[in-house]
């Protein structure tokens, strides 16, 4: 599923930047991104949408079985804005850190 692995990557790429970054080592995904947020690394409005999209990404690998697909399509449909913006600062925080993350 395309979602999940957007996430994934998301998640991937922000626990790579804390731990880089940050003195803080979040505990899980979903509070990598307020780690980043509470840093000033990512907006912390932006940390909170990222946050609650890891937990979704929870739900999908571990509770499948009950998932809303109503849920599932409005995330599919509108919280893709939140992944752009993260693509955009991540974009700009390796350019501004001149090595990959």
């Amino acid at each position: 599923m395309q979602c999940f692995s957007s996430i994934q990557a998301s998640v991937d790429i922000a626990t790579g930047i804390a731990v880089m970054k940050t003195p803080r080592r979040p505990d899980t995904y979903r509070e990598t991104f307020l780690v980043l947020g509470r840093s000033g690394i990512i907006p912390e409005d932006l940390a909170k949408e990222m946050s609650r999209l890891a937990g979704f990404r929870n739900i999908l690998v571990h509770e499948y079985s009950a998932l809303d697909l109503q849920k599932v399509y409005r995330i599919l449909q509108e919280d893709y804005t939140f992944m752009i913006a993260f693509m955009s600062i991540v974009k700009d925080f390796v350019k501004k850190n001149n090595r990959a993350v």
